[in-house]
């Protein structure tokens, strides 16, 4: 059993110009034992996610996690989960650890069998990310409001879209889909040779969440914790207007 908590929704910060929230996976022996330091590297992720599908914390490592919100995934195979891994195992992990959620990540494909788990994260208190991932492009703009908007309508708390961007045209077409007015907070970024700076731009223009990696990059793209904020702080201050 873990430790009960108060739990609070990832989302942006307040503000005029809101900063998204820093998500570090944990998804292996180094992304577990940099989240398990006493003391964590500064700057720190604002979360972590802890991905089920290929690593279970064991117990005495989730009192230094929970010193961070908690996202739990289970990922679907054909979206960056392991083969091996069926829904009824994917469920279980979800359900047996839902308790110190912050939010699940549920993948819109996966949400038809899993409307148990979807009802018992917003029983517990935790809210509902709905996801989308393509490993090979970047879908059009029409393409992507349609997921966007059926992820809406499933009742996802944040939808999150992660496309594949090794063209300037694809990097595009997801930061014009990024910048339409949406029902819900958007965390969207991109994969791939432009990855890294889809990531950097999208976290500049509201996305609601940025995943950085904590030691080696479970995505094409992701930027070390401390680069990236240190990239978007500059990013933030060269916006700004001189004074006269």
């Amino acid at each position: 059993m873990h430790a009960a908590r108060e739990k609070t929704t990832p989302g942006p910060t307040s503000g005029a110009d809101p900063a998204p929230l820093v998500v570090g996976p944990v998804h292996d022996a180094a992304s577990l034992a940099a989240a398990c330091r006493r003391r964590l590297e500064t700057p720190a992720p604002d979360v972590f996610e802890i991905r089920l599908d290929r690593l279970v914390p064991p117990p005495a490592a989730w009192d230094l996690l929970l010193r961070r919100q908690i996202i739990l995934t289970a990922r679907h195979p054909l979206e960056g989960g392991p083969k091996g891994l069926d829904a009824a195992q994917r469920r279980r992990l979800l359900l047996e650890h839902l308790e110190v959620a912050d939010a699940i990540d549920l993948e819109l494909r996966s949400l038809p069998g899993f409307r148990d788990v979807a009802a018992a994260a917003a029983q517990a208190g935790a809210a509902r990310i709905v996801s989308f991932h393509d490993f090979r492009g970047t879908p059009s703009v029409e393409r992507l409001r349609e997921i966007a908007e059926r992820a809406a309508e499933a009742g996802a708390d944040i939808v999150k879209i992660a496309t594949t961007t090794n063209t300037p045209a694809e990097l595009a077409r997801l930061f014009a889909f990024a910048a339409e007015p949406a029902a819900v907070p958007l965390a969207c970024m991109g994969m791939g040779a432009l990855g890294r700076l889809s990531r950097l731009l999208l976290a500049s223009t509201g996305s609601a969440l940025v995943y950085c990696a904590l030691g080696e990059a479970n995505a094409v793209g992701q930027w070390p914790v401390a680069e990236f904020r240190a990239a978007l702080g500059q990013l933030a201050g060269g916006s700004k207007k001189p004074r006269r």
